[in-house]
């Protein structure tokens, strides 16, 4: 059967852009880089909405909780997520799936479309910027198990998702309370009387060197760095390029990451930061991030990390990033940043509070990614049947004991 024969219709808003979006409003603008193959968006990042009159008069058609969404154009394509709220919409380069309720599950769908990601997009035939047709996506041949094996292999897969966002959650209001401590201890009136110091005498910075492609391998060797492994506040060294474990451990030994650093993106996209965990070691730094860390004692990580993501420091890399065709910012613009100097007995007291939810942060990140890695795993071999589910009690925690999949994921 065809993809279309599980469908309604879909929901394809394509080419109706109102001439005018709000920076508020009541129905908020799902756009494509909202949609990031992840079970719920975070819907915290619009930042566009319509009225209530565009939304009742303009749209050709609605979306409804639950419905599975795909980005059909840009470098996203083929990217999915769900709605969660019939009052979001979506407008250019998304369509929305209208399933059959009585053959196929949203989450269903959701997870085979997923699985079939590097498939679709080879249905790209776009000349400018990657773009799927309809037609053609929704010509696929398919086939989908019946409902009841539908929903064990969602509920299998979806508890592990839900978990994860309920990670991502908590870290947005830990970030925010350690955001709020930071201004309650630093950004205070009698600030003017700490010392005053240029950066590199308070916080190392290090750039990475500029590896070529042909110094890349494909096996046995170190995971190093880019500005897209770095997303979301965290690492993703999953698509990580090497290079020779020989070259990380000779020539470039002192670009070799540690524990607690804290990494930021330079060129390109400003303002990607994250903290290196020790699970991501070994991992080389790699040009265009820069690596910060404490000189004087490691207490000072807390506040260095507070300062690095405050909107005063990141004000001030974009007003001195500098490039042509894409922002630059680098170490000649860190050497002439002048910055506060707290007392030190006040970075300590602001360490003991602080760097407990810095540590609460990185332990859901770690779980997170574990439970990503086991998702991953799980997917194939459930989409294909190689586990069958009907030997799964989904309602035991054990069910997803590592005897279901192979010991690649330990």
């Amino acid at each position: 059967m065809l993809l279309s024969d599980y469908l309604k219709g879909v929901i394809d808003n394509r080419g109706k852009n109102p001439k005018e979006y709000l920076q508020q409003g009541p129905f908020p603008v799902l756009d494509n880089y909202l949609i990031k193959n992840e079970l719920y968006p975070d819907i915290s990042q619009v930042n566009r909405y319509i009225d209530e009159q565009t939304y009742n008069s303009f749209l050709r058609g609605y979306c409804r909780t639950g419905m599975v969404v795909m980005t059909l154009v840009g470098n996203g394509i083929a990217n999915v997520t769900t709605i969660q709220n019939t009052k979001w919409v979506i407008i250019q380069n998304t369509i929305g799936f209208d399933v059959k309720a009585d053959k196929l599950l949203d989450l269903y769908l959701y997870y085979f479309l997923l699985y079939k990601g590097d498939e679709i997009r080879q249905f790209d035939r776009g000349s400018g910027q990657p773009s799927i047709k309809k037609t053609d996506l929704l010509g696929m041949e398919v086939k989908f198990p019946d409902l009841h094996t539908q929903q064990k292999i969602v509920d299998l897969l979806s508890c592990l998702d839900k978990k994860i966002y309920s990670n991502k959650q908590i870290n947005n209001n830990l970030e925010q309370q350690f955001k709020e401590l930071y201004k309650s201890y630093f950004c205070r009136s009698n600030s003017d009387s700490w010392d005053n110091v240029l950066l590199p005498e308070f916080i190392f910075f290090q750039e990475g060197p500029g590896i070529r492609n042909w110094q890349y391998v494909t096996e046995n060797g170190t995971k190093f760095i880019n500005i897209r492994c770095i997303n979301d506040g965290d690492i993703d060294t999953s698509t990580a390029n090497m290079i020779s474990n020989e070259e990380a451990n000779g020539k470039y030994k002192h670009f070799m990451l540690e524990e607690n650093d804290i990494v930021m993106s330079c060129s390109g996209t400003l303002g990607r930061y994250a903290i290196v965990r020790k699970e991501h070691l070994p991992l080389c730094l790699n040009t265009s991030v820069i690596r910060f860390k404490y000189i004087e004692q490691p207490e000072d990580f807390a506040y260095i990390y507070g300062y690095l993501t405050s909107s005063e420091f990141l004000n001030k890399q974009a007003e001195m990033a500098c490039g042509s065709v894409q922002c630059n910012f680098g170490p000649t613009h860190l050497k002439k940043i002048t910055m506060k100097k707290p007392p030190k007995q006040l970075r300590l007291d602001f360490y003991k509070i602080g760097f407990p939810i810095l540590n609460l942060i990185l332990q859901n990140r770690k779980e997170s990614t574990q439970l990503a890695l086991v998702r991953d795993t799980l997917l194939p071999k459930l989409m294909s049947g190689e586990i069958d589910v009907s030997k799964v009690d989904v309602s035991d925690p054990s069910c997803l004991d590592k005897s279901l999949f192979n010991k690649e994921t330990e």
